[in-house]
């Protein structure tokens, strides 16, 4: 049978088709193969970027609660009131972050890449905000601590400024006293006892040696004390002085002068 050259033109075609063919069938193989391996990786970096954002969100929620603890806590009790406004702003900051955490972490990726792709990044930029409402609220927090810790000391230099002023009323009393009764009392030690207790007042120091809240109360504590024990010794020598019964030498126990 005789070949025509038409028939082998035909022939050659086909068989340049089926290359092609196979060729491009093997291509699109090779694509789909790449496309799912570069999907698999993407499941699982998506994996690992969840697991990581629900250590942090659960580290946030955390620092959360603390937050409102020391927002409760230090109701009136800061220095600066503007402190604790911006720290109730970062907490509803932290708040609105972890609530895109919820959304990221119980959204699931379709089973393309673009949308594995997609959902990674929806993750990561929450794990974003998350850091960013972390960084504020730890930030806020230490502004409150620090203006809180700044009212405690000045309640504590106040207690101590009004026994000072206590003190130094009673000393005044107790010199005025001292002076109104020389002469004027049948033991002289009654009065021997107010001049040791106004000889004490005036050794004490104005203020404490440790500046701190615990020194500032120690400071209050032996000037009230002091103050009872002139106070006392005063009223001891202006009854001798008028002739009271009862208003001898040691008639009252003084207060501990250490």
């Amino acid at each position: 049978m005789r070949i025509t050259p038409y028939v082998t033109t035909i022939a050659r075609a086909v068989t340049g088709g089926a290359v092609v063919l196979a060729v491009t069938a093997g291509a699109l193989a090779s694509t789909g193969a790449r496309t799912q391996a570069r999907y698999e990786a993407a499941m699982h970096v998506h994996a690992a970027e969840v697991a990581r954002l629900d250590t942090d969100d659960a580290a946030l929620r955390a620092a959360v609660a603390e937050a409102r603890r020391l927002l409760a806590d230090t109701d009136g009790t800061v220095a600066y009131s503007p402190t604790r406004t911006t720290l109730a702003a970062a907490i509803a900051q932290a708040e609105r972050a972890d609530d895109a955490a919820a959304e990221s972490q119980a959204a699931r990726p379709g089973r393309s890449l673009e949308t594995a792709e997609a959902a990674i990044r929806a993750v990561q930029r929450a794990r974003t905000a998350q850091r960013d409402a972390g960084k504020e609220l730890s930030m806020a927090v230490t502004m409150v601590g620090d203006s809180h810790a700044t009212f405690v000391l000045d309640q504590a230099v106040a207690r101590a400024a009004d026994a000072r002023t206590a003190l130094d009323a009673a000393v005044g009393e107790g010199e005025r006293t001292l002076a109104d009764t020389a002469g004027r009392v049948p033991d002289d030690a009654v009065r021997q006892d107010l001049r040791d207790a106004l000889a004490v007042a005036a050794a004490l120091p104005a203020t404490p040696r440790d500046e701190s809240v615990a020194g500032f109360d120690e400071t209050a504590a032996q000037h009230a004390a002091v103050q009872a024990d002139v106070v006392a010794r005063t009223a001891a020598a202006r009854r001798a002085a008028s002739g009271e019964a009862g208003a001898g030498h040691g008639d009252t126990a003084p207060a501990d002068r250490a």
